[in-house]
C-alpha cells in the first residue's frame, strides 16, 4: 500500500475521555446587564434566547464570574446564582470562576476586597477558606454546583495584593490552598467539582513553567491548568502549541485555553473605544468572519491535539458583548455576533461533526482535493496499490507534494477507479484566494455554486472554472465535494462559494 499523510485543520470532536468532557465555551458574564440595556440576538433575522443559539451550535459550557462586593448588583453572588440557573435550566455545563475581588482581576489587578483590606494573614486566609466555602455552598443548596471552579482570575502574579503576591510563595500558596479546600469541604458525598487554576500566558513557556513549578513545590493540589490567549498579548499559535504541548508532558493535568477571541471586524458600532485594532492582528488571520473562524479552527487543533489526551477544550471571551443605545462594547468587533445582533458564521466552529463524503476517483489522472473542514488532524489517506505518479499542486508552477491542504486542488494519477470516505462538516459559504492566472481549488463537503469572483478590493472580476472528467475538462458553474477545479482570473483575488 501506498500512503499520504494529509495534514488538514480540525474542526470536529475527537475522541475523549468519558470522564471529562471535550468543552466549547464561552463566558457570558456581562449577558444579562446587556439584556438589560435592550439588546437582543438573531439567527436568520429571528430574535432567539442566546443560550438556545449558543446550545443549538453545541456550545457545552458557560463561564461566569463572581466578584466579591460589586457596586452593582451584577457579578455578584444573588446575580450570579440567577445567572447559573438558566445555564442549568438549558443543559449545559457552569464554570465559575471567582475573583477575589471588588472589580476585574488580571494580572495587573489583583485588588484585595475592600471587606478584607487590612486584615492580618491569617485572617485572610480564613476569610478565604469560609468564603468560598459559603459560595459552593449556595451553588450546591440550589442544584447549581459548578462542574470547575476557578480559584481566582488570571494570577500571573498572585492575587488578593499584597498579601498573596507572588513576591510572597508561600503566602499565595496558603491562600490558594484556602480557596480549594473551601470548594471541598462544601462538597457532600458524590458531588465532583474540578479545581482550575488560571493564568494568562498561553504563549509564554518560560512563565508558565516558573509558575507551575512553584505550585508543584508549595503542594498546590488542583485538576485543570487554564490558558489566557489573546494573539496580541500572548504570542503566536507556534507558541501557544509549544507551551501547551510541554505543560501537558511536564504536569500530566488536564488543559484548556479558558479565555480567548478575534475580531470579525476593524470597524466601530458605537463610541466606546475597542480594545483591538489592526496593529494587534495575527499575520495570516485578517479582520474577517472568515479570518475569525479560522483563528478558531487552528486553535481548536491546538488544543485537541495536547498529548496524552490533556487538551479538555476551550472558553471564548464575551461572544454576547454587543453594543447597545444605552450600554457600548469595548469588545463589539470581538464578540460571535455582527452589529445588529445576527450570529455569525463563526458559530459553526463550536459544531460537533457528523457527516462524512466520499472522495471518488476515475482511473488515470485526476482533479483531486478534500473538504474545507474534515474531523482528522493527521490523517493517513490510503489509496490503492495501483497508485502511479506523484501528487502535485500548482502555485504558477507545478509543486511535488507529500501532503494536501485544505482549499487546493491536487493532480493524482491512479490506475483504477475507487473511492474513500471523509468525515467532515457541512458549511454554507467558502472564499478562496486566487492569484491572477490558473489556480487549482477544491470546494467543501457539500456541492457549492459560484457566488462571485472579486479582486483584491472587492470589485467583480472574470474567471472561468474548469472540472476534469474523462480524460477532458468541462466549464462548469458548480464545484462538488472531493473534486479539484482549474480556475483562471484575470486578477489577483479570491472566489465566493455558497452552498446549494
Amino acid at each position: 500500500m501506498k500512503k499520504l499523510l494529509l495534514t488538514i485543520i480540525l474542526i470536529g470532536n475527537s475522541i475523549h475521555s468519558q470522564s471529562t468532557p471535550f468543552y466549547k465555551g464561552g463566558d457570558i458574564s456581562i449577558l444579562d446587564q446587556i439584556e438589560d440595556n435592550g439588546g437582543t440576538y438573531t439567527e436568520n433575522g429571528e430574535v432567539i434566547n442566546v443560550l438556545d443559539i449558543f446550545k443549538n451550535h453545541d456550545i457545552n459550557l458557560i463561564r461566569l464570574k463572581l466578584w466579591h462586593t460589586p457596586d452593582s448588583d451584577y457579578n455578584s453572588l444573588p446575580n450570579v446564582l440567577e445567572m447559573a440557573s438558566r445555564i442549568i435550566e438549558a443543559d449545559m455545563k457552569f464554570l465559575l470562576d471567582i475573583h477575589y475581588s471588588d472589580f476585574w482581576a488580571d494580572p495587573g489587578h489583583q485588588t484585595t476586597p475592600t471587606a478584607w483590606e487590612n486584615l492580618s494573614f491569617e485572617i485572610l486566609s480564613d476569610s478565604v477558606y469560609h468564603y468560598t466555602k459559603s459560595v459552593l455552598e449556595s451553588f450546591r443548596e440550589q442544584n447549581l454546583l459548578p462542574h470547575i471552579v476557578q480559584i481566582g482570575n488570571e494570577i500571573d502574579n498572585g492575587f488578593l495584593w499584597p498579601d498573596g503576591s507572588v513576591s510572597h510563595w508561600g503566602q499565595f500558596t496558603d491562600l490558594l490552598n484556602a480557596g480549594i479546600l473551601g470548594v471541598n469541604d462544601a462538597l457532600a458525598d458524590g458531588d465532583t467539582v474540578k479545581i482550575m487554576i488560571h493564568i494568562a500566558k498561553g504563549g509564554d513557556n518560560n512563565g508558565s513553567v516558573w509558575f507551575f513549578d512553584n505550585l508543584e513545590n508549595y503542594n498546590v493540589d488542583f485538576d485543570l491548568i487554564g490558558q489566557s490567549f489573546y494573539p496580541w498579548w500572548h504570542g503566536t499559535f507556534d507558541n501557544l502549541e509549544y507551551n501547551l504541548n510541554d505543560l501537558a508532558e511536564r504536569y500530566d493535568k488536564e488543559i484548556m485555553v479558558v479565555e480567548t477571541a478575534y475580531p470579525w471586524t476593524l470597524n466601530w458600532n458605537d463610541n466606546t473605544h475597542n480594545i483591538v485594532g489592526s496593529e494587534q492582528l495575527l499575520d495570516g488571520y485578517p479582520a474577517s468572519v472568515n479570518g475569525q473562524k479560522q483563528f478558531l479552527l487552528y486553535l481548536l487543533n491546538i488544543v485537541e491535539n495536547i498529548p496524552n489526551d490533556l487538551g479538555k477544550g476551550f472558553c471564548y471571551w464575551s461572544p454576547e458583548w454587543i453594543s447597545t443605545e444605552t450600554f457600548g462594547s469595548p469588545w463589539e468587533n470581538l464578540s460571535l455576533f455582527d452589529f445588529e445582533g445576527e450570529v455569525l458564521e463563526t458559530i459553526q466552529i463550536f459544531e460537533t461533526v457528523d457527516t462524512t463524503i466520499t472522495l471518488y476517483h476515475q482511473n488515470g489522472w485526476n482533479l483531486v482535493g478534500l473538504p474545507l473542514m474534515v474531523t482528522q488532524i493527521e490523517w493517513e489517506f490510503v489509496f490503492p496499490d495501483a497508485v502511479e505518479g506523484t501528487l502535485f499542486s500548482f502555485d504558477g508552477v507545478y509543486m511535488e507534494e507529500t501532503h494536501f491542504q485544505n482549499g487546493n486542488g491536487y493532480w493524482l494519477r491512479f490506475n483504477d477507479a475507487g473511492g474513500t470516505t471523509i468525515a467532515g462538516t457541512s458549511i454554507n459559504e467558502l472564499t478562496i484566494n486566487l492569484h491572477e492566472g490558473w489556480n487549482l481549488i477544491t470546494g467543501g463537503s457539500i456541492s457549492f455554486d459560484i457566488l462571485y469572483i472579486q479582486d483584491l478590493d472587492g470589485i467583480i472580476i472574470s474567471g472561468t472554472i474548469y472540472g476534469f472528467n474523462n480524460g477532458a475538462y468541462i466549464n462548469t458553474e458548480s464545484i462538488e465535494p472531493g473534486k479539484g477545479y482549474w480556475i483562471k482570473t484575470n486578477s489577483s483575488g479570491s472566489i465566493t462559494l455558497i452552498g446549494n
